[in-house]
């Protein structure tokens, strides 16, 4: 680019010259009522819990009742009507969710599944092999659940997502989770939250007796803040007990969680 087309250039987009002291904004108030999810429906919804310990051909998940119980406690006491089911093959994982997303959601402020089992990169395994984790959120967008179009829909996997070890700093018996609205237009995918317990590409830690990290510390969380925090807050916490008060008894190695979130406002799981 000639300097000439480079001081046009500049110019063009030197914003520091405008003032903007009396600039109005055509966005909605981000401040206002409508930045928080309704969740005035006479139900808070579903609460699915997947816990799959024992598999064809991999390792067992030593553990994972004490996360499901744990899971179950948290989620009920936010007001969910929570259903488990263990040891599910991918088919089986399938056609529950699929089943679920089928029902009438119109009574319900917000759907959650949780996953806890082993996993790899972008798929989740079942007790015979892996389903990928797009195609089971897939259930529940606009156009497959239209009941829970413009409402929260949350997903929380405990399991691994590659094979590789997060260095850092010793407690005892820990394991890894691994192989080895209105009518207004709505975007698809909106308004999923979906937590992972480590991110992309590592394990993620277990505790034979305790359970694993990532979901002490979310229910941790959730049972002491969660009539008063928003969830991506409380999320935030979760990651920093799991960063900074965990670390393996082997090799002092780390973990942290990863939250993705499309939620298009703020998430509070008040009282009833």
């Amino acid at each position: 680019m000639s300097d000439e087309a480079l001081r046009t250039s500049e110019t063009q987009h030197d914003y520091s010259q405008h003032d903007y002291s009396n600039w109005q904004s055509t966005f909605p108030d981000l401040f206002g009522d409508d930045c928080e999810y309704s969740m005035k429906h006479r139900k808070r919804g579903r609460a699915i819990i997947i816990n799959n310990e024992n598999f064809q051909t991999m390792k067992q998940r030593v553990g994972t009742q004490v996360d499901a119980d744990r899971v179950k406690y948290s989620f009920t006491k936010l007001g969910f009507t929570v259903t488990q089911k263990d040891n599910l093959t991918a088919k089986k994982m399938v056609a529950l969710l699929q089943g679920v997303a089928s029902e009438d959601h119109s009574q319900c402020d917000c759907i959650a599944i949780i996953i806890l089992s082993h996993g790899e990169e972008d798929v989740i395994y079942g007790t015979d092999h892996a389903v990928n984790v797009d195609q089971l959120t897939s259930y529940f967008n606009s156009e497959n659940c239209p009941s829970l179009a413009g409402k929260p829909k949350l997903l929380f996997i405990q399991a691994c997502r590659g094979y590789d070890f997060d260095d850092g700093i010793i407690v005892k018996s820990d394991e890894v989770d691994g192989v080895g609205i209105d009518s207004q237009s709505l975007v698809l995918e909106e308004d999923f939250m979906m937590a992972y317990a480590t991110v992309n590409g590592y394990y993620s830690w277990r505790n034979r007796t305790a359970g694993a990290w990532f979901i002490q510390a979310l229910c941790e969380v959730l049972d002491r803040h969660g009539n008063t925090m928003d969830l991506m807050t409380m999320m935030t916490r979760v990651n920093n007990i799991v960063a900074y008060q965990f670390e393996s008894s082997k090799d002092c190695k780390k973990q942290i969680p990863c939250a993705l979130s499309k939620l298009t406002k703020d998430l509070y799981f008040r009282p009833k």
